[in-house]
This record gives structure tokens, sequence and C-alpha cells, in this order.
């Protein structure tokens, strides 16, 4: 099972030993690092996309490129790969509970794996609605089985 899965445990009210609850109580980036590292603030193949993001915090972190002349593309990649890029003048960041990302033309995004397309999307955190379990041993076992 993956890191970060979430589970259906039919006791809500505790997470079981070895778990967490993701019910908006902050979290340790060093004790659940292993989970920090698969849903904290990277992307793709470690672009540090959201340096400063909280898996917890009840935000999104949305970062956009602003008129990026083709000559600069690089060079900006290269400070994603380090999360450096917050300080271009080409980056916007925001922090927001809820988005919406219309066009004119249809759209296609990834949500957790599922891929579904429209010409607007709205998208909005919804605190301690879900909860995630984290067992740390059976993560580090699996990590194990893959080597």
């Amino acid at each position: 099972m993956p890191v970060g899965s979430i589970l259906w445990y039919a006791n809500t009210s505790t997470a079981p030993p070895g778990w967490i609850a993701a019910d908006g109580s902050a979290v340790s980036r060093t004790t659940y690092a292993t989970l920090f590292a698969t849903i904290g603030t990277t992307y793709g193949s470690g672009l540090k996309i959201a340096p400063n993001a909280s898996i917890d915090d009840g935000y999104f972190d949305v970062y956009v490129a602003i008129d990026v002349p083709k000559i600069k593309i690089p060079g900006l990649f290269l400070k994603l790969l380090n999360g450096t890029h917050e300080q271009s003048p080409y980056i916007r960041h925001y922090r927001t509970d809820k988005l919406n990302v219309s066009s004119k033309e249809v759209l296609t995004a990834a949500l957790d794996g599922e891929v579904t397309v429209d010409k607007e999307f709205d998208i909005k955190i919804l605190p301690k609605k879900i909860t995630i379990y984290h067992d740390e041993q059976f993560v580090n076992e699996c990590l194990e089985k893959q080597k």
C-alpha cells in the first residue's frame, strides 16, 4: 500500500496504533518524513513546487508563472529543483482555501490519479473531512520489499 493512502477505519475517533489521523492537528515533518516526502511539498521527480506548503494548514499553495521569457525558463526550472523559485519576479504565490479554474477550452485534470475533463473546476478545502492514517512500520516494510 503506498504511503499517503486513504483508508476507511471503523473507529474514526482514534487512529490505530502506529497511524496518524489528519484531523487538522500539526504533524511533524521529521517524525513523519516518509509521509511528507510523498504528499508534501514536491511534485513529480522532486521539484520543490511548494517548499513552504503544509498539508494540514487548510490552504492550497498556488504558484503561477507570469510572462517568463523563453531564455529564462531553464534557470527557473533549476530554481524549482532547489525550491528557490519563490524569489523570481516571474512567480506569483497565492494561498487560498478555494480555487476556480476555468477556460474556453476543455481542460484535463488529474485528481489523485483520476483523470477528468471539463471547462471549469471548483476546488475547495474541506477541513477535517477525511481521516488519513499512516503506519510508519508498514511503510518501511513495503519500501524494503521494493528494493
